[in-house]
């Protein structure tokens, strides 16, 4: 029901969540939904039996303010560090509890990204992902393919949610990356775990994002323009540039 009560709050979320959520609920919510990466820090902190110090946090938080101390301004400087793809999905699993019991589930993007990266490297390319830091806290992309700088953010699933979150993702990298380096990245496109609808296709146009998934026979297909900075791959299948 708590997860409920942010779900509400969530302006990516498709459904309606639960509406009785309280005034705290919308001030984690607010303070914490920016970053993803931090929150997953926290939460194995939390699990592995360390205490949590919201106050020591690297946000401009309003306990600082109801004290007198003075709230830090955000700051615009992001950095970029090249990593490694496997330090990413080292894990192919995590652990999650259910009712008071643990239990192991697939990190599905796992598989995708790996699978992928053979793919790449079957064609010629070489590949990365991109550790940006902002604020003190760590983004980290999923795929990066060189020399090209197409970048990808994998979600395994083909469900309006999943890619509306993946496009903002993007479009964020892209404006860290400019940031950062003074330009952005060559292409931007989505790793999915499957062909996305053709309305899914249509908005991924419109916005100037490419998409790419494995067909059922292991073999690739993609969107014209991924194909296009991607020429040396095995595509086994593009669609064309304004068809679906």
């Amino acid at each position: 029901m708590k997860l409920g009560n942010f779900a509400h709050f969530d302006p990516a979320y498709p459904g309606q969540g639960l509406d009785a959520g309280s005034r705290l609920d919308r001030h984690v919510w607010d303070r914490l939904s920016p970053y993803p990466d931090l929150v997953r820090q926290l939460a194995n902190e939390v699990r592995a039996g360390s205490r949590v110090d919201l106050d020591t946090l690297p946000l401009a938080t309003e306990t600082g303010a109801q004290v007198g101390s003075p709230v830090p301004a955000p700051s615009t400087r992001v950095t970029a560090i090249p990593a490694p793809v496997e330090g990413h999905h080292s894990l192919g699993k995590y652990e999650v509890s259910l009712s008071g019991e643990p239990r192991f589930a697939e990190r599905l993007e796992q598989p995708l990204v790996e699978s992928f990266c053979q793919f790449l490297v079957e064609g010629g390319f070489e590949h990365g992902r991109v550790l940006f830091s902002l604020d003190g806290v760590t983004y980290a992309t999923d795929l990066v393919v060189g020399p090209t700088s197409v970048l990808f953010e994998a979600k395994y699933r083909t469900g309006r949610g999943p890619i509306r979150m993946a496009v903002g993702q993007v479009k964020d990298y892209d404006y860290m990356q400019q940031q950062a380096e003074g330009h952005g990245f060559a292409g931007l496109a989505l790793l999915l775990g499957g062909r996305p609808t053709e309305s899914a296709l249509a908005y991924l146009r419109r916005e100037g994002i490419g998409a790419a998934w494995p067909m059922e026979d292991s073999s690739w297909a993609a969107t014209a323009d991924v194909s296009r900075l991607l020429p040396g791959c095995d595509w086994r299948f593009a669609v064309p540039e304004g068809a679906s």
